[in-house]
């Protein structure tokens, strides 16, 4: 997870960077509210079971990403696969975080807080910034402590992937198979068959027709559909009306002076020598490396140019060895303190580290500063205006549900007393609605037997974008089907589409016969008026001059014979029919591949090798895991 921040922390993954990791734990400051016991796990993970509500989390921020991602192009089309999909990354991650604690491994708090300190959204001018930190985690209604301890456990189960996938390895002879394949290109000829050239034979009776009708009836079921009323309770509105005066905003000041001030800060460069752990003979050889390094900086050499030269710190050698300005709590203890206590361009001795022996340079000091309030106005009104509604919001919600509990009949009493506007929806049915009946939320609530059967108000509802809701049924229109009378013309067309397309095929069939009997490419046009040639070409496998559909079906068939082409037919997609002659196969050349793409194909052979050993290690270790799914609580 953390990698796949640093790499896409912009655009849509901008606004899932804490939305990614919070969801299970922030909903709003009145998640206990909500919140009831003797829920049924819809998995188990050994004895650790996977809540329904959990499930549901990670569910819609599924969906969520997926909407900002296609925008009004999305549709839930396929919810039991996406549904399924989630449990099984709830469960494989629950299995791999099992294990990796199972065999002892651990995340220090170093390692938790130099991750934290490397996520963009966390720093001001490309420095970590505590305030902002804590700012963005009371934002997202979330403790320190939960957010660290989802970042721990990302980190343990990168332990154990990244041991299997960092260790791919690809062979030069692997490689050139792969180029072989990969740049392979095959000479072909294909016929188009069109459907749209048949349908003027096609003609259904109305016996077709209504047969149709009633084979189908299931597909032109109407679902029992609800209209309702509703009160609903925003953020975002209690928050339009509050602002807060500068006498408050100063005393919060004043009361968060500690965050607001910076320490000092100092920049230094450093060159590190690796060493074994204890005393042996690597550690005490790696110390007199530092020592022989130092003398030469202290004689005058250039540290920039050793450091390039000698530093073991891949990520600041090149730099020569810059680390920049840092405070307190950033690095390792013996290095932080010996920075710590040098004066502006001192060289210090070597300094042992866990990492191996490091030589400092003390390059400039920053005295701290306390940021002024104009500074931090903005944010400390941002942050009251939320203090204050998830104050509102919980009182509200909580006067909503009495309300609407201790008159059960109506929305009227609730409404009239808590100044809400009753609204209503349009009609939606159990899987699918517009507006707020698009949340799922809403639907289940409009569909729970006390509301739909028992006419009876709903508990308030906490929908995934700061809004609390109350409904009761305004109007229910039970389950039909769609009339012959409405589908007939709807019908037909359905049906000399099939039977098009039925003769197109079967024409197709015919051609690729009489092509492998040895009919000539004119004969054939002759015959089959309603077939297009696409003379040979020799084609790779992303050719955008041949249909995704073709290509699939040539890279699939076997090598043709030195005096015959070989012959395949496949349906495509829109109705039409194809005939495949494939008359050559030409592999690539590895010796034609520059070094620049043979690094770039290595690079890609190597990613799907990881995939791979990824995926093999998760069910490797699922299936040695005790492990039950119960889907039908989802």
């Amino acid at each position: 997870m953390i990698q796949v921040i640093r790499d896409h922390a912009q655009g849509v993954f901008a606004w899932i960077i804490i939305v990614l990791v919070t969801i299970p734990f922030a909903l709003w400051g009145v998640n206990e509210y909500f919140q009831g016991g003797g829920e049924l796990p819809i998995a188990e993970v050994g004895k650790r079971p996977i809540s329904s509500q959990e499930f549901q989390q990670v569910y819609q921020r599924e969906l969520g990403m997926r909407r900002q991602i296609l925008g009004d192009d999305f549709i839930v089309q396929n919810e039991a696969a996406i549904k399924r999909a989630v449990l099984e990354g709830l469960v494989n991650s629950e299995v791999m975080l099992q294990t990796v604690r199972k065999a002892g491994f651990r995340v220090d708090d170093a390692r938790v807080g130099n991750e934290i300190r490397a996520i963009s959204q966390f720093q001001r001018d490309g420095k970590f910034d505590p305030e902002l930190y804590e700012r963005m985690l009371r934002g997202a209604g979330l403790a320190r402590e939960q957010f660290e301890d989802s970042v721990r456990r990302d980190l343990l189960t990168t332990q154990l992937t990244s041991g299997v996938t960092d260790t791919v390895l690809v062979s030069e002879s692997e490689l050139d198979r792969w180029l072989r394949l990969s740049e392979q290109r095959r000479k072909i000829g294909y016929y188009q068959v069109k459907a749209e050239a048949y349908e003027g034979r096609v003609v259904p009776s109305e016996a077709e027709v209504n047969k149709y009708y009633q084979d189908n009836l299931e597909r032109f079921a109407v679902p029992e559909r609800v209209k309702v009323e509703y009160l609903e309770l925003s953020r975002d509105s209690l928050m339009k009306g509050l602002k807060a005066d500068d006498d408050t905003l100063r005393r919060l000041y004043e009361e968060q002076a500690a965050s607001f001030t910076v320490g000092e800060e100092r920049r230094a460069r450093h060159i590190l020598i690796k060493a074994a752990d204890g005393s042996g003979e690597d550690a005490d050889a790696a110390r007199t490396r530092a020592e022989e390094l130092r003398a030469r900086i202290v004689a005058g050499e250039s540290f920039v140019a050793l450091a390039r030269e000698f530093s073991a710190d891949k990520g600041s050698a090149q730099e020569g060895g810059e680390l920049g300005f840092f405070g307190r709590g950033v690095m390792v203890g013996p290095f932080e303190d010996t920075v710590c206590a040098m004066k502006k361009g001192e060289i210090s001795a070597p300094v042992r580290t866990p990492f191996g022996w490091h030589i400092i340079e003390l390059e400039d000091i920053k005295a701290g500063a306390k940021r002024s309030f104009s500074e931090v106005r903005a944010s400390l009104e941002e942050e009251y205006r939320k203090t204050q509604v998830e104050a509102q919001m919980f009182d509200l919600t909580e006067n909503l549900t009495n309300l609407t509990y201790e008159h059960p009949e109506t929305l009227k009493f609730a409404s009239e007393q808590l100044g809400l506007s009753i609204q209503t929806t349009d009609l939606f049915s159990r899987d699918q609605g517009d507006g707020v009946a698009a949340n799922e939320n809403f639907r289940l609530a409009a569909f729970g037997e006390d509301v739909i059967d028992g006419g009876n108000n709903s508990e308030a509802i906490q929908l995934d974008d700061g809004r609390v809701v109350v409904l009761r049924i305004a109007e229910k229109q039970p389950a039909t089907h769609r009339t012959l009378d409405e589908l007939r013309d709807p019908i037909r067309l359905e049906l000399v589409y099939q039977g098009a397309q039925r003769l197109a095929e079967e024409a197709g069939k015919d051609m690729r016969k009489r092509l492998e009997g040895g009919d000539g490419v004119d004969a054939l046009l002759k015959e089959f008026p309603a077939a297009s040639w696409h003379a040979p070409v020799l084609s790779g496998r992303e050719d955008a001059d041949v249909p995704a559909e073709v290509l699939d079906a040539v890279f699939a068939m076997a090598r043709p014979s030195q005096d015959r082409p070989a012959i395949e037919g496949i349906s495509l997609g829109g109705g039409d029919y194809a005939v495949i002659a494939l008359y050559e196969v030409v592999d690539g050349d590895p010796k034609t591949v520059t070094d620049s793409e043979r690094n770039a194909q290595r690079g890609e052979l190597q990613r799907r090798y990881a995939q791979r050993d990824s995926a093999d290690l998760t069910a490797f270790l699922r299936g040695r895991a005790k492990v039950s799914l119960f889907e039908g609580r989802l």
